[in-house]
């Protein structure tokens, strides 16, 4: 192979690695912005249809202990699908809740607490105002 081709090569690959890598390195090290550099970022959309979600029984005392909803359906959690697994948002957050008092001894005082993603962070959507079982 002729050398000038392999000059050109080389220098065009490494024109692209500092193209492809300079411009998350400009942003998030020197914390500058350029017109022309490759604009980089990481999990900008990933995991907004996600809440973290906690069940608690209230006793009459007003003390709450924690409920696992796979312990109390009887089912392990690996077993059912991903879509019965993650819970998207607050409506989906109730029905859980309301499906696991099928599974709880008749009035039981259970309240659900929700976190819910969004691209600011976590916003919290439901602070276990209300007794779901007795809806």
């Amino acid at each position: 192979m002729p050398l000038a081709r392999t000059i050109t090569r080389t220098f065009l690959f490494f024109s692209l690695l500092l193209w492809t890598w300079g411009g998350p390195f400009a942003k998030q090290v020197l914390h500058r912005r350029w017109p022309y550099a490759q604009q980089w970022v990481m999990f900008s959309g990933a995991s907004l249809d996600v809440c973290a979600v906690r069940f608690t029984e209230r006793a009459e005392d007003g003390t709450e202990t924690p409920v696992d909803r796979w312990e109390a359906a009887g089912k392990d959690r690996w077993d059912v699908t991903h879509t019965q697994r993650v819970i998207p948002d607050a409506d989906a957050a109730t029905a859980a809740g309301r499906r696991l008092c099928k599974s709880l001894p008749r009035g039981t005082d259970l309240r659900v607490y929700a976190r819910c993603a969004t691209r600011t962070g976590w916003s919290r959507v439901l602070k276990g105002e209300s007794n779901v079982c007795s809806k």
